[in-house]
């Protein structure tokens, strides 16, 4: 699939997404990206309801590249944590030059990270979802 039809495929996307992990494997093209996703409701007044999340693997195959910009260094990117990221959208002319040319699949994203204040870049043909985890809340350990 798509990193679009990925997107598409969950209530809100990688919005607000936290990676625990990132792992590349060059030699078979694959980059997997460990993830508690936000699956909850964000109209609900439930806080139960509005703040799930459920852990997922997140495997980009035929990987073009995969890119992590510094942290900003005012940023407290040395804190121990897993890093909140949303969907910036294509990779494109606004990134630089160098960024701009190199071959893109079909799940050609950058991924901000706010907390850093910096962006993940990852190309590869093709990407899918694999739930690893039951709802719960962030924080929280898992039920079921």
């Amino acid at each position: 699939m798509t990193f679009e039809e990925l997107e598409n495929s969950l209530p809100n996307g990688v919005h607000d997404g936290e990676i625990s992990g990132i792992s590349v494997d060059y030699v078979l093209r694959v980059a997997t990206f460990e993830i508690d996703l936000w699956i909850g409701d964000l109209n609900s007044k439930d806080p139960v309801v509005r703040e799930r999340y459920r852990k997922a693997t997140i495997t980009i195959r035929g990987l073009d590249f995969l890119a992590i910009e510094p942290p900003h260094p005012v940023y407290p990117y040395t804190e121990p944590d897993t890093v909140c990221i949303s969907n910036n959208g294509p990779i494109d002319d606004r990134y630089g030059e160098k960024l701009s040319v190199l071959p893109k699949g079909n799940c050609s994203q950058a991924l901000y990270i706010g907390s850093w204040n910096t962006c993940i870049f990852v190309s590869g043909e093709s990407c899918d979802l694999k739930w690893t985890g039951e709802p719960h809340l962030l924080g929280e350990t898992e039920t079921g």
